[in-house]
């Protein structure tokens, strides 16, 4: 897409992929519809992403292979392709850009964007597996999501300044680190207590375990 993109750049036209999903005709079996295609959209869509891309419309239809809900009656169920794009759209909100991470390669590819806010999300695509240690910066703690249809965020908190992870197979976990949220264990002192007068505001911007 690089080639096309800088074509468009040249001329100062968007660009926009009209279709993209994880194979053609409907999808592939045994792939398009597994947690290996949601790891495949959400890196896609970053990809896009960083080249330049200016929108990407994820194709489907009822009863594809790559559907992005099960639908019976008046109920829908999500799908692999939702988990990818929720997960996209909550590490990628409108507003926010991508910054450079290190450490992505192998069973772990990573992703990062901040806000105006100074709030910085990082995604963690695990093919496998893994351990994670993600820098967070001070005491600030982080809202942990998994993707998945049952999604939960819990709350991690740092260990001299790094947040240590251990990241199942084929997951897409998404840290957000909000801006001058010192979520760090109490303590006395004046530092513990403007930690506790802003401790609503703390839950609301880090997490709290087991909140949805």
């Amino acid at each position: 897409m690089v080639p096309l993109i800088a074509l468009a750049r040249r001329d100062r036209l968007p660009v926009r992929i009209t279709e993209l999903n994880s194979a053609a005709c409907g999808g592939r079996p045994d792939f398009s519809d597994t947690p290996a295609a949601t790891l495949w959209l959400t890196d896609t869509l970053f990809a896009l992403l960083h080249d330049g891309a200016d929108q990407a419309d994820v194709h489907t239809w009822a009863h594809a292979r790559y559907a992005v809900f099960d639908v019976a009656g008046q109920r829908a169920a999500p799908r692999a392709p939702f988990a990818a794009m929720a997960a996209f759209a909550r590490a990628a909100p409108p507003g926010s850009r991508l910054v450079a991470t290190r450490g992505s390669g192998g069973n772990l590819r990573t992703w990062a964007t901040v806000d105006r806010a100074g709030t910085v999300r990082v995604a963690l695509i695990a093919r496998a597996a893994v351990k994670a240690r993600v820098v967070a910066g001070g005491s600030r703690c982080a809202a942990a999501w998994v993707a998945g249809a049952q999604s939960r965020v819990t709350r991690v908190c740092p260990r001299r300044g790094t947040i240590a992870l251990a990241l199942r197979a084929r997951t897409i976990t998404v840290l957000t680190i909000s801006a001058g949220c010192p979520c760090g264990r109490s303590s006395n002192g004046p530092a513990a207590a403007r930690r506790r007068a802003h401790a609503g505001r703390c839950r609301r911007e880090c997490g709290a375990a087991g909140a949805r």
